[in-house]
């Protein structure tokens, strides 16, 4: 908890002249009367949002606020397990990273003066008419609360593009001025990893032919748990519904709207490891063929392209970084993918896309040790082409060496297998197994594998499969063109029980005489 003594600065300050205040109201009150007149590093450029967030601090504000925003510990700690609901937070700003269509919040100000005071309420984007805010004014009585309902509407933005705005609150009959900072990017129409497309089969129809076109939305569950969809189709007013989907319902004069469908999920792409060998039936010594020994440290990964690419889960690989610690990145790595302690998988932090013949804390030697660091070449029959990797480390701090190595196929299929020449307990937490590229699906291996010259392990996967789809078909004849002969528009809203927002997709028919 924050108590006064503790804090110092701007927020002791507040602390000091409003000690009823909670750790989040002061927060209210420092963001919300900041002086928003900032300029960027070149002293001329006025700032945005995130450069200066809400701005710089301004005492003679935060004196006497007026209002301010409350949050409780207990809401703070319920969206650590509800992240779609990070947005309502009651916070004094408004962000939202992946907007895939609209979204609807609220924020609820508390007036902490004794007295009522009235304010009028602004929106400002530079996406024009983004932000709306209802009601545009109000009264607050001493020691009661106001909610601002706040919608954005992203679908005339531009996809993948920041926008920004804010929210201002000013006095009517007072001197004191209170706004929020809006942020928020345009996405794809994939709430909570449930897609939405939509499309008509008749582009272009002519009155006098009375053609209809039947538009189909669908929405497509991507996401590795259940999602409840519900999906409303509304098209412009010179088109007349002629047929829905069965079960949907007319619940406008040009709206259809499906009941709430659950959509089982995606299944991903699930690798499991067994006994068997590799392609050269065991161990074959890389070594021994006139590769090169290049050397290998403690704790380091080595990425290569590949000319052959190998097939893994689902995906088709060129690159691969090699980590010293006894396991391969498929598609490469970072620094920030290495680690002596072995996950058990699957497991969604990274490193992911896994291959561990072998992962425990090993060293190369950097290069010092006789033997010892890694091979990587490209073999071949004559026909068929394999990445073969092999690791010669010791066990970190100790003198235990071990000999493994890694097969994979480039022969338009999945071809993964490990095989083993010198394979002791490393007497630290091992791991032998395979993971998929986002960490959600993979196997391990019981036990130490057992070096021989005829035998190994073989990764083999279980193909992924999208999650269930819902489809909203309006079939539309319309009566009439419209002025300039503009398109008629077709829109599909879905809500997700994975998501806040509302996913927007549409299309157009033309409709000449």
């Amino acid at each position: 908890s924050m108590s006064a003594p503790h804090i110092t600065g701007s927020a002791a300050l507040v602390f000091a002249l409003h000690p009823t205040f909670s750790a989040a109201q002061v927060k209210s009150a420092l963001m919300t009367t900041a002086n928003r007149n900032v300029v960027e590093a070149d002293g001329v450029t006025p700032a945005g949002v995130f450069s200066q967030g809400s701005g710089r601090v301004d005492l003679a504000g935060v004196v006497d606020p007026g209002l301010t925003l409350d949050v409780t510990r207990s809401q703070m700690d319920a969206v650590l397990a509800d992240p779609i609901h990070r947005i309502d937070l009651n916070e004094p700003s408004v962000y939202d990273p992946a907007l895939p269509g609209r979204v609807t919040t609220s924020r609820t100000f508390k007036n902490v003066t004794a007295h009522p005071i009235v304010f009028q309420v602004k929106a400002t984007s530079d996406l024009a008419g983004a932000i709306t805010v209802t009601p545009s004014v109000f009264n607050a009585p001493p020691g009661g609360t106001v909610t601002l309902t706040i919608s954005i509407d992203a679908t005339k933005g531009t996809v993948g593009t920041w926008y920004t705005g804010q929210i201002d609150l000013t006095q009517l009959g007072g001197s004191r001025h209170l706004h929020l900072p809006v942020a928020f990017n345009p996405s794809a129409p994939a709430a909570g990893s449930v897609s939405l497309t939509t499309n008509c089969d008749v582009k272009v129809i002519h009155l006098s032919a009375n053609q209809n076109s039947t538009c189909t939305a669908v929405a497509q569950n991507n996401s590795l748990q259940p999602a409840t969809v519900n999906l409303s189709t509304t098209w412009s007013d010179n088109l007349v519904l002629q047929s829905a989907t069965p079960g949907a319902t007319k619940t406008g004069r040009d709206t259809e709207t499906l009941p709430p469908t659950t959509l089982a999920p995606a299944r991903p792409p699930d690798p499991q490891i067994s006994t068997g060998t590799t392609p050269a039936g065991g161990f074959l010594d890389l070594g021994g063929i006139g590769l090169p020994l290049r050397p290998m440290g403690d704790e380091t990964i080595s990425n290569f392209t590949l000319s052959h690419p190998f097939q893994f889960a689902g995906v088709t690989y060129n690159k691969l970084g090699i980590v010293s610690d006894g396991y391969l990145i498929a598609g490469g790595g970072t620094g920030n993918d290495i680690t002596p302690l072995p996950q058990h998988f699957p497991d969604p932090t990274p490193p992911n896309g896994v291959l561990a013949p072998f992962w425990t804390d090993l060293d190369g030697g950097n290069g010092t040790i006789a033997g010892q660091g890694f091979y990587i070449g490209a073999l071949t029959d004559g026909v068929n082409f394999w990445t073969v990797v092999q690791w010669n480390v010791h066990v970190y701090g100790t003198t235990t060496l071990e000999k493994f190595q890694v097969w994979l196929g480039a022969n338009g299929s999945e071809d993964v297998s490990y095989a083993y020449q010198t394979v002791a307990d490393p007497g630290l937490p091992l791991n032998t197994g395979a993971e998929n590229a986002d960490g959600t699906a993979g196997s391990n291996f019981t036990g130490l594998p057992t070096p021989s010259p005829d035998s190994g392990l073989v990764v083999a996967s279980t193909p992924g499969a999208p999650g269930a789809s819902a489809a909203l078909a309006v079939t539309l004849r319309p009566n009439r063109t419209l002025p300039h002969l503009a398109p008629s528009l077709i829109e599909t809203d879905m809500t997700t029980s994975l998501s806040r927002d509302t996913s927007v997709a549409s299309t157009s028919i033309q409709v000449l005489p």
